[in-house]
């Protein structure tokens, strides 16, 4: 009984964020869920008509995510993003692929030495699936939510894989939220660098909650008023990290505690408590 309730209040949210009585086009609703799946990133965002997933998890929770999915009503992703081939963003990629029809699948110009990625590959190939490599910046818009994908431009980075991460940035009813991977302190600088507008009303925080020192200014120019963290209690955020969302007046919420659940509107962003 709890978990129906859980189901229902969810397809409530959707509902509320997505406008179904007006359409999504109306409303310019949008509906963000980060999911409880230990230290590792699958981050669902729905619109009325549209379904865009960022990363998958890791092959042990697979199942978690499909289910979810399902229990939401989606039968289709326009896209899947994956941001970089590490094995808690890929790993349960071989298996959704497997049991959903996607659109289109992005991905970094990298590659990587594992079973998760081989497989990955693998399922990309069976599914007759031609990806999105993406060697440099890109934009694209899906059902009134405009995406913008910023790629890693250094020839070397001393974490290549997180480094390589693609950051997401989504726009919707005049609010932006910002999905930054697993990037770390050379690729956020670069990243401020650039002079990218990286002002946001919601922020993912990079790396699970692992501090880094370009970590403050990353905030300070992103602006935030909401971030989650994806994070478990074994692998809890740097205290650090933390204590600069606290100084910034930033609302903090971490998939160690459950789903995260939140609802975009031109009114704001707000989580699902």
């Amino acid at each position: 009984m709890k978990q129906f309730w859980k189901i229902a209040a969810l397809l409530i949210l959707f509902a509320f964020a997505c406008g179904v009585t007006n359409g999504c086009e109306k409303s310019g609703g949008l509906a963000v869920s980060a999911l409880e799946v230990g230290k590792a990133d699958a981050i669902l965002l729905k619109t009325e008509n549209s379904a865009v997933l960022i990363d998958t998890g890791s092959y042990e929770e697979r199942e978690t995510v499909a289910q979810f999915l399902k229990d939401v009503g989606i039968t289709r992703l326009d896209a899947l993003i994956i941001t970089h081939f590490d094995r808690d963003h890929v790993g349960g990629a071989q298996y959704l692929i497997r049991r959903f029809e996607i659109g289109t699948v992005y991905q970094p110009d990298t590659a990587a030495d594992s079973e998760e990625y081989e497989a990955y590959v693998s399922a990309i190939s069976a599914a007759d699936l031609l990806p999105v490599t993406l060697s440099d910046d890109t934009a694209f818009s899906i059902d009134d939510v405009d995406y913008t994908v910023f790629t890693a431009h250094g020839e070397t980075y001393e974490k290549e894989s997180n480094n390589r991460s693609l950051v997401v940035k989504a726009e919707c009813a005049g609010r932006k939220l910002l999905f930054c991977g697993d990037i770390e302190g050379q690729r956020m600088e670069e990243l401020l660098e650039r002079g990218y507008d990286l002002s946001c009303d919601f922020i993912k925080i990079p790396h699970h909650g692992r501090y880094d020192d370009a970590l403050p200014a990353l905030i300070s120019a992103c602006g935030p008023g909401t971030a989650f963290i994806c994070t478990s209690d074994e692998r809890p955020p740097d205290e650090r990290t933390l204590a600069v969302l606290s100084d910034a007046g930033c609302q903090v919420y971490t998939t160690a505690e459950g789903n995260v659940h939140l609802i975009c509107t031109s009114s704001g962003v707000r989580a699902m408590e």
